[in-house]
This record gives C-alpha cells, structure tokens and sequence, in this order.
C-alpha cells in the first residue's frame, strides 16, 4: 500500500511525506527573496542615513569662526560634507532628512540661544545648498554634474540667505 505519493517504498505510509507537501511553490520563494533583499536595502539605507547623520551633528559642534573677515556668528560650517556625500549617495530626499537629523541631535544637545530662529535658518541655508546639487546630479552622475550641483546649490544658499 502507496499512500505517499512518488514511489515511496516504506511498508508502512505513515511517515512517508506525500509530494505535494514536500515541493515548495517557486513563485513565493523569489517573492520572499525580493523581500528581503528590499527589506535589507531600506536597513542599509536607514543605518548610513542615521551614521552620516551623526558625524555631521559631531562636525557641528567644531566652531571655526572667519575671524576679522566676518561678524562673529559666521562660522565655517564642515557638518555639511556628510550630508553632501549622503545627498550624492542616496538622493536629495536623503540629505535633508540628514540635514533634519543632525539639527535635531544639536538641538537636543547643546540646546538654542536663538528661540529656533537660528536651526530653522540652518536647516533652510542647509536644504537650499544640498537639494539643488542632489537633483542635478541625481541625473548627472558624473564628476561634471557633481561640480555643477554643488555651484548651483552655493547659488541658491546665498540667494536664500539674503532672504533670511
């Protein structure tokens, strides 16, 4: 007696596995594989975003003001390479959520002697330099559309600036 399906040749059926239970459906092995594989991207993509966002909070708290050329509240702000390098790596949208982020942990650490005014213009000067040079290259990714990008946004930030 063959209750097993597939030729099983043990006496008793009991322990035999039929085949239709063993055989696994090729369709939602791919799919769960595509899952994961989206699944591991949005992580990787979320830890970079959460890391460059770090060092750039870390860079801001190193102050090199312009000295006799400039009033003192202008400063050199280096924070602004880890948000480019994640803007040019992951798109625009990324870079001000790295943006956001790093005026967030300053905020939360050293605190505010402008009320906001000042994260808030930060954050604005911030966004008009990197969007503009995320967008350009996001459709010219090459060293020319880097150079390009990074042009544009330095007019934008000042145009904003004057705004502000």
């Amino acid at each position: 007696m063959n209750l097993g399906g597939r030729g099983c040749s043990e006496p008793r059926s009991c322990h035999c596995t039929p085949a239709w239970v063993t055989e696994q459906d090729p369709v939602s092995k791919a799919k769960t594989k595509t899952i994961n594989s989206d699944n591991t991207a949005k992580t990787t993509k979320l830890a970079v975003t959460a890391m460059l966002a770090a060092l750039s909070a870390v860079l801001m708290f190193f102050e090199f003001p312009l000295g006799f050329i400039a009033p003192s509240f202008y400063e050199f702000d280096f924070s602004e390479v880890p948000v480019l390098v994640g803007t040019f790596s992951m798109g625009p949208i990324a870079g001000a959520v790295i943006e956001f982020v790093k005026i967030l942990v300053k905020f939360l650490i050293k605190g505010t002697s402008t009320g906001g005014v000042g994260e808030l213009a930060n954050f604005l000067i911030g966004c008009s330099f990197i969007l503009p040079a995320g967008f350009i290259y996001k459709y010219k990714k090459t060293r020319v559309g880097a150079i390009v990008g990074m042009l544009t946004g330095t007019v934008a930030m000042a145009a904003i600036g004057v705004v502000l």
